[in-house]
């Protein structure tokens, strides 16, 4: 500790002004946070350096507090240079009158006596929208020789004693009691002879703030509930007992006021009594007790024996640790309830009408069951599940061009078209998106929006409500009916959310914005994890996305270490169940097919088999399926059946004793007659 901090403390409390220790806030980083609990604190020190003796060992102190209401103070905070001579100005008011003054890290403290009388100042921020705070009854100011978190040191600028407040000011912001007209009065009458504790002081101008935390603890006594009252009148009691000490309120008044308001919430006086003198003993530092000096009459052995003072203290203790905890889940519960309550508010949707079935049976189904027939149900939404490389944003691309011009959909689902596409890419740039849609030869360029937000996901802000109902009203004024978002990846890292858990409600979110715009079909892609499960691809991240979706579309290779490996195309959903077949792509126009399984094969692997046989000549199928790619022994009969009626294929039997079969390719002219080619 400095020695302008203790010099500081020092004289602060040689003023008479009740100091605290502070430290820095972790949180905000200031230098402004009591070391304790500074407004329920009343342990006297004779001299300032012993208060702070106790602190410097365990707590990095960094300077001291002032009560101002227990220094009968009210302080001037100037965030802003001249700041309060041009609130003055701006108000008509007179100037200010020299006081004590503080520079602080950023400005300066005024110090100036409080009113007296019964009124009293409380705080305010930015008094009429100044860089002015002021601090009274409830807050406290750093006092000088402490340290500024910006290094500087709190300074006295002007030594002068505090002079009282102008008369315009209390009328300004002064405020007075709710109860009572003439404290020191209404004090004595309340509990009898209005005597003091020895040694105890009341002054008139100190009474204001001890009367506001005996009316709060009497309303919140009387509001208790059963099974919190006992707890409630001891929180309550432990303040009051502290302002007692304090000599802000009248030991015979607090005693009267606290006992009508426990029998006000059903307490027995003898319970009450028990509690108010635990609180009693454990806000006494030192010294008697501040009331209840004598004990009740009770039967010896009943639930009233007080315990042996040093384990009522620590019960004490207990108790209102006890209490905190509960109000503190309370709150954070009440807190949670709240919040929801609010969002659902917020976000709550109309109320349906509710039919029985013979009524929902009897009301005309004019909407058609499949938007794309055998693969998207009408009023649905798709999720297309993908390998890496396995073409998806070819389907993508096929998909926007069958929507829009009517064309079956892989060459096989028939879709009526005339809908207005709006595709947002997340991976292609826009020129590259731009070539990709031209070599679909879309007809209707006009009905696609295409969006390309490659290394700007951010921008589809789904989710928060003010961007999802911007992007809705876009949406909706050019007449979009169909979204597509391919792919759901870069959106789960530009919103850094849980892929694992996170992902189904971001593919939620993304509905929702097609909702607000009146968008009834969203299909949305989305990369696969790794490997099968059960037999087929999964989609990455949250097990809730797929549950999420009316149909699921997937796209696996029969090979993905192989780039040359056959592609395959399957879907299943409501109303939806088309088996894997093969996704043949025409590299000229980009345009995909689909064909089943067997078919797509015997295309798919004509060429690895002729290739295979041109340069090994004639062999057998086990030596085609050993050395083609994706050709094995539940496919290779097929293929090659397939390929020997096409007559791109002979069959031959091999002469030997084993009679198998052997293939090989057609022989050209010149080889079936050597004589007429040897001629010429």
């Amino acid at each position: 500790m400095s020695a302008g901090l203790a010099a500081g403390a020092a004289q602060a409390h040689a003023r008479g002004w009740f100091v605290f220790p502070v430290g820095r806030d972790p949180k905000t980083r200031e230098n402004k946070l009591p070391l304790v609990k500074w407004r329920e604190w009343t342990v006297p020190f004779a001299r300032a350096e012993e208060l702070f003796a106790v602190w410097q060992d365990k707590h990095r102190v960094t300077g001291y507090g002032i009560d101002c209401a227990r220094a009968r103070l009210v302080v001037l905070d100037e965030d802003a240079a001249a700041a309060l001579a041009a609130l003055c100005e701006a108000n008509g008011w007179d100037p200010m009158p020299p006081t004590y003054t503080v520079t602080t890290g950023r400005g300066r403290h005024f110090y100036y006596l409080a009113p007296t009388g019964g009124c009293e100042i409380r705080n305010h921020v930015k008094a009429e929208g100044a860089e002015v705070d002021i601090r009274g009854v409830g807050g406290y100011v750093v006092g000088p020789g402490s340290l500024h978190a910006s290094g500087a040191v709190y300074a006295e600028e002007d030594g002068r004693e505090p002079v009282p407040l102008p008369e315009w000011f209390v009328d300004r912001f002064g405020t007075r009691p709710s109860t009572g007209d003439e404290v020191g009065g209404s004090s004595a009458g309340a509990g009898g002879d209005g005597g003091a504790a020895a040694g105890t002081s009341y002054a008139a101008e100190t009474m204001p703030r001890g009367r506001v935390t005996l009316d709060e603890a009497r309303a919140d006594i009387e509001a208790a509930q059963e099974g919190t009252r006992n707890d409630t009148l001891n929180r309550q009691a432990f303040f009051v007992a502290a302002e007692v000490k304090g000599g802000l309120i009248e030991p015979t008044e607090a005693e009267a006021v606290l006992l009508a308001a426990a029998d006000a919430c059903g307490l027995s006086e003898d319970e009450a009594r028990k509690t108010l003198r635990s609180a009693a003993e454990a806000a006494r530092p030192d010294g008697p007790i501040v009331w209840f000096d004598v004990e009740p009459e009770h039967d010896e052995g009943s639930e009233t024996d007080a315990p042996e003072c040093g384990s009522h203290v620590e019960a004490a203790k207990f108790d209102r640790e006890v209490a905190r905890e509960v109000r503190r889940i309370a709150v954070r519960e009440a807190a949670g309830d709240r919040v929801r309550q609010e969002r659902y508010a917020a976000n709550a949707a109309p109320m349906p009408t509710l039919l029985t079935l013979d009524n929902v049976l009897a009301r005309p189904r004019i909407a058609p069951k499949f938007l794309i027939d055998g693969v998207w149900p009408y009023d649905g939404t798709t999720l297309h599940v993908a390998q890496r490389k396995t073409g998806k944003t070819a389907l993508t691309l096929n998909l926007t061009r069958s929507l829009v011009d009517g064309e079956p959909f892989l060459g096989v689902f028939d879709c009526a078209g005339g809908e207005r596409v709006a595709l947002v890419n997340l991976e292609d740039p826009e020129n590259a998106l731009a070539d990709l849609l031209e070599c679909q030869g879309i007809a209707d360029l006009g009905a696609v929006l295409p969006v390309s937000l490659n290394g700007n996901a951010r921008a589809f802000d789904v989710m928060t409500d003010q961007g999802r109902a911007r992007w809705a009203a876009a949406l909706a004024d050019n007449g979009i009916t169909v979204l597509i978002v391919d792919p759901l990846k870069p959106l789960v890292d530009a919103f850094g959310l849980d892929e694992w858990r996170q992902t189904g409600e971001l593919f939620n979110a993304i509905k929702a914005c097609a909702h607000e715009a009146g968008i009834r079909h969203v299909h949305v892609s989305h990369h696969a994890g790794h490997g099968l499960e059960g037999g087929r691809v999964r989609a990455r991240g949250d097990s809730s996305l797929e549950g999420t979706a009316d149909a699921l579309w997937f796209s696996a290779m029969d090979d993905p270490t192989d780039a040359r490996s056959a592609r395959q195309f399957s879907a299943l959903g409501r109303g939806v169940s088309i088996d894997k077949g093969a996704l043949l792509l025409d590299a000229a126009t980009g345009r995909q097919t689909y064909t089943t399984k067997a078919a797509g094969l015997v295309i798919v692997k004509r060429h690895a088999v002729v290739d295979y046989l041109t340069d090994n000549g004639t062999t057998s199928r086990q030596d085609l399926i050993a050395n083609v790619t994706g050709l094995d022994k539940n496919n290779a009969r097929s293929v090659l059946a397939a390929l020997v009626a096409s007559g791109e294929v002979v069959e031959t039997r091999d002469p030997g004793r084993s009679h198998a079969k052997r293939y090989a390719l057609p022989k050209t002219p010149d080889e079936m007659f050597p004589e007429e080619s040897s001629i010429q």
